[in-house]
């Protein structure tokens, strides 16, 4: 499994390269937003995401509750159905491409921490 990490200026773009957000990658990505280099907002480009069970529904309800407006989430369209279930003020704010991704920071001056709690 391939999750790369990368700065476009001070954002940390997070791609998991994988077609299901599940149990295992979940704990693996959660790892790799924990350690991305220090940056002032996360892209989490789920784009090639097709599926995301109940482990990756609850990461991203996580994040969201821990990096609040400093997390943009870039989503799928077979993944867009399956959020639209949840509570839109559970999720982080999603896009379709990465460039609107990257758009919505530039007000932003820091990016909390991630709890290192489980």
């Amino acid at each position: 499994m391939e999750i790369t990490t990368h700065l476009i200026g001070k954002i940390a773009v997070i791609t998991p390269r994988v077609p299901n957000l599940d149990a295992a990658i979940s704990r693996v990505l959660l790892d790799q937003i924990r350690q991305r280099p220090a940056c002032r907002g996360v892209v989490l480009d789920l784009s090639i995401i097709q599926f995301a069970d109940s482990a990756g529904l609850g990461l991203l309800c996580r994040l969201h509750r821990e990096l609040g407006s400093s997390l943009v989430i870039v989503i799928s369209n077979r993944l867009a159905p399956g959020l639209q279930k949840l509570p839109a003020n559970r999720l982080p704010n999603c896009v379709n491409a990465l460039h609107q991704a990257l758009a919505t920071f530039p007000a932003l001056e820091t990016i909390p921490s991630l709890s290192l709690v489980g």
